[in-house]
């Protein structure tokens, strides 16, 4: 595999990237709870970057896959937290690499898709509902209103 992972490393093509992609996201996710810490900031700096080369869809679908994981590197849940709604919304709402202060920035700066996938995350913090209070629309509040 390492060879194949090679050879994709000097295409730049969107097809390569996106192979590229998923051949260093099925290595993470495949073994995630045994990787070293080494390992894991590895993976964090090659995936952050390979997330800027693939299609929304991609990154959907990993957003979908990591988000329940603890090992996820925690640049990576960033940056997926950071991208379009759909995409962050599965590591907002689940991802417990997220901190409250991580939570509290990402509700401050996007808006309401980001805060609504935020209030439906189990154990928000005050800090956290503040935000989304303040700075939420009605299916912002609703969401926070009904989280128990």
């Amino acid at each position: 595999m390492f060879n194949e992972i090679m050879a994709l490393v000097h295409d730049r093509s969107s097809e390569k990237r996106t192979a590229l992609f998923r051949m260093v996201s099925d290595l993470f996710a495949e073994d995630a709870a045994v990787h070293s810490d080494r390992e894991l900031v590895l993976f964090g700096d090659v995936l952050v970057k390979l997330l800027d080369q693939v299609a929304v869809d991609e990154r959907a679908r990993f957003s979908e896959r990591v988000a329940r994981i603890t090992s996820t590197p925690r640049t990576v849940a960033l940056k997926l937290a950071d991208d379009e709604d759909h995409i962050a919304a599965p590591v907002l709402e689940l991802s417990p690499v997220l901190t409250e202060a991580d939570l509290v920035d990402v509700a401050s700066r996007k808006g309401n898709g980001h805060r609504v996938a935020i209030a439906r995350r189990s154990g928000i913090g005050e800090a956290v509902t503040d935000v989304l209070v303040d700075k939420g629309d009605g299916e912002v509040l609703t969401t926070v209103s009904a989280n128990l």
